[in-house]
């Protein structure tokens, strides 16, 4: 039995920053901006401001508008940032944040992001599949509860934050990604645990951009 597509159109593909260092990693994105990726989550908790600031001053004023921040908000409104993710702990004490722009969070089950009662732009579900980054992060997902939990929110016409897979995501499963019905796939090991990260992305990229059927 075929399981129901149910996407939003255009499939979102993001790249979240790996939280270690990487060689010429500002540049890396950049090409990343340049061939199509149209949003970066900067994710490195024990980076400074001062680092964060580094980063965004090699990155092309052009491209600003795709970064969400994980950490040191405050650069959000002096680099017109795409806007901000909140972790758990920081989701706790939302009304801290809510003249910022709030784009997204991470649930760790269904019934999370069913009982979430705020509007985010898009939510991360994880670990879709076993973690590449974080050994021993394995998923314990039924895949077909989440295409049935996906169908009936469409079907009870429910207002849902668009649902981005995370975790264990590659080129050889995201089209499985697509067709159990999420609005995109954020990929990190799988592009900075590689040995060509920029190949990486574009492999992946290839893969959604195929037909389904």
């Amino acid at each position: 039995m075929s399981l129901p597509v149910l996407m939003s159109d255009p499939f979102k593909l993001i790249v979240i920053s790996s939280e270690h260092g990487i060689a010429n990693e500002a540049q890396v994105v950049s090409q990343l901006f340049e061939c199509g990726l149209n949003c970066f989550h900067l994710r490195k908790y024990k980076w400074d401001e001062a680092e964060t600031t580094a980063f965004l001053n090699l990155t092309p004023i052009e491209f600003h508008k795709r970064i969400v921040l994980h950490s040191h908000f405050a650069l959000l409104e002096r680099y017109d940032l795409k806007g901000i993710h909140l972790n758990e702990e920081n989701r706790s004490k939302i009304e801290r944040f809510e003249n910022k722009k709030i784009i997204s969070t991470s649930f760790h089950s269904l019934e999370e992001i069913e009982n979430n009662k705020y509007p985010y732009g898009y939510v991360f579900l994880s670990p879709v599949f076993d973690s590449i980054s974080k050994p021993g992060y394995t998923s314990k997902f039924n895949f077909g509860i989440i295409a049935d939990r996906f169908q009936r929110w469409k079907l009870e016409d429910r207002i849902m934050p668009e649902v981005i897979a995370l975790g264990g995501v590659e080129a050889k499963n995201v089209i499985n990604v697509k067709t159990l019905g999420f609005s995109g796939a954020a990929v990190s090991g799988a592009v900075w645990s590689s040995e060509d990260p920029f190949n990486a992305f574009l492999e992946t990229q290839s893969k959604i951009n195929q037909p389904l059927f």
